[in-house]
């Protein structure tokens, strides 16, 4: 059957796939109104709430090598806390100005190129990058990350792990993190074994140390980011940051 653009199809052509009806297994009652109890007594496993702030990314590579990076954000926790009549949840991008006298959100110090004036945009931390062979120009892999200041950091890690050291996008995404931000301290993840992120080489940090600068270890940098990556021979594979728990990567 000739199903082209100009094609009229009739409904009595449409076959719609048949299945059995499922039944579903009955949760045990868990809430009684007279008593509460602690939260592992409600079998929260799978439903916890994440704790989420207002930045997402995806990326993603198709069979023909086309891709998409993408990074959308509200900026803080609920954006402005702000809804329009129609859901849209509105952001609170201002806080990405500066302010005389003021350390934004995310820890950058007030600088005058970007105090607020009419028609400027304020800066930006979002990354959202795709990169290609030079010889065959041909995408090898998208990426980009959440997480305000650190995104910065988080992104060219990827790039350098994928492109430079030639890891694969899960053992990228796993790789420890460090970040600076001019702020006069460089902080190193001590990773979690739960999350399999492991923790920085300390050979690493006492020579920088020994450089003169200022480290610290902190639990997880707090950037969460996915790779997309498409091989000479075309295989695509697909990860998303174990410290995100819920987050999956997969290829098609």
């Amino acid at each position: 059957m000739d199903s082209g653009p100009n094609t009229v199809i009739q409904p009595s052509l449409l076959m719609l796939p048949t299945c059995n009806s499922i039944t579903l297994p009955r949760r045990p009652l868990r809430t009684f109104d007279n008593t509460t109890f602690p939260v592992a007594y409600y079998d929260p496993s799978g439903y916890t709430p994440l704790n989420d702030h207002g930045t997402s990314h995806m990326a993603a590579i198709d069979q023909a090598g086309m891709a998409v990076s993408l990074t959308t954000t509200v900026n803080l926790l609920w954006g402005s806390q702000v809804m329009t009549t129609d859901g849209i949840i509105l952001n609170d991008e201002m806080d990405d100005f500066s302010s005389p006298g003021q350390v934004n959100s995310f820890g950058f110090a007030p600088s005058p190129i970007n105090f607020i004036r009419p028609g400027k945009r304020p800066q930006s931390s979002i990354s959202s990058s795709i990169a290609e062979d030079l010889e065959t120009g041909e995408i090898t892999i998208a990426t980009g990350s959440a997480g305000g200041s650190r995104i910065i950091t988080a992104t060219l890690q990827e790039l350098h792990h994928y492109i430079d050291q030639g890891i694969t996008p899960a053992e990228c995404t796993a790789h420890p993190r460090w970040h600076d931000q001019l702020s006069g301290v460089t902080y190193f993840e001590f990773g979690s074994d739960t999350l399999g992120v492991k923790g920085f080489d300390n050979g690493t940090v006492a020579y920088l140390k020994g450089l003169g600068y200022n480290t610290t270890y902190e639990d997880l940098t707090g950037s969460v980011s996915h790779v997309v990556a498409r091989a000479k021979d075309g295989t695509i594979t697909a990860a998303s940051d174990p410290r995100k728990a819920a987050g999956r990567g997969a290829a098609y």
